[in-house]
């Protein structure tokens, strides 16, 4: 396992420029590659379910964290075990971005003791990571069971078009920012802004990462004059809340800012299930 670990982790770079857009169509898929997706689906789900085990019956957050983590590295690095073209597959794509994620968010470092905020904040801080990977995990088994399978197959032997396929490639990309949005944030009981349900700059970290990942997805699909607009928004997106976090000295603006994000994602989103756009 530690092997497996230490390969995946080397992957992770190799893979990202793959990852980061690109539908991989172009050509048939066979069922090599498909027996790969839902075997690596089955990894991250065990290694979820167990997190989850860990978590719930030993109270061990931070184990329960490791395990997330390196399933997700152990499935990456199954990508080489393999006679199949996995580089082609959304599987691995959301495998590597979860994993990049992970880093970013910093979640590695904590199994060191790093990076761990004292008192109350640590608890949040380590719930709001568990909150992260449980959602993405699963998000990452949905990819797999429901397009890698459903779609590829239908597509390498006739029966699914090509446009056909691409539209739920759209569908796909924009799940993962409707996901960050309906996982973690929530509207007040007076509906007069939004806050999240995780500590505002994990969230706002995973959104300019997200944001500009969906941008490149959205960018590498036959809709991608169609889509430009929304894709150009997307990173404008990212960069304004990089640039917030790159400046942020406290929560005093955290409110704000996450509400104007908010708004401003949920608007982009619209924007792109109707293929209309404005700058």
């Amino acid at each position: 396992m530690l092997k497996r670990i230490m390969t995946g982790i080397m992957l992770v770079t190799s893979l990202a420029a793959g990852a980061a857009g690109g539908s991989g169509i172009g050509g048939g898929v066979d069922f090599a590659l498909i027996s790969w997706c839902d075997d690596a689906a089955i990894m991250v789900q065990e290694s979820r379910t167990e997190a989850l085990d860990r978590l719930n019956i030993e109270g061990d957050r931070i184990g329960a964290l490791r395990i997330f983590y390196e399933g997700l590295v152990a499935a990456a690095a199954s990508s080489q075990d393999t006679d199949a073209t996995p580089q082609n597959s959304l599987t691995l794509r959301a495998i590597t971005r979860g994993i990049k994620l992970s880093q970013l968010l910093g979640i590695p470092a904590v199994f060191g003791g790093r990076g761990i905020q004292p008192g109350l904040g640590a608890t949040l801080q380590i719930q709001g990571y568990l909150s992260f990977l449980d959602w993405y995990t699963n998000y990452i088994a949905q990819v797999a069971s429901a397009v890698d399978r459903q779609h590829y197959i239908p597509y390498s032997t006739g029966r699914t078009g090509t446009r056909e396929l691409e539209e739920e490639l759209v569908s796909v990309a924009l799940s993962q920012i409707e996901g960050l949005r309906t996982n973690f944030v929530r509207l007040k009981t007076d509906r007069s802004s939004f806050y999240t349900t995780v500590p505002a700059p994990q969230f706002l970290q995973a959104l300019t990462y997200l944001a500009k990942e969906t941008a490149a997805d959205l960018n590498e699909t036959v809709f991608a004059s169609a889509l430009e607009c929304q894709s150009k928004l997307l990173l404008r997106l990212s960069r304004q809340v990089q640039t917030y976090l790159d400046g942020r000295t406290g929560p005093k603006d955290d409110a704000i800012r996450i509400n104007r994000f908010v708004l401003d994602l949920q608007h982009i989103i619209e924007l792109t299930a109707s293929r209309t756009c404005r700058y």
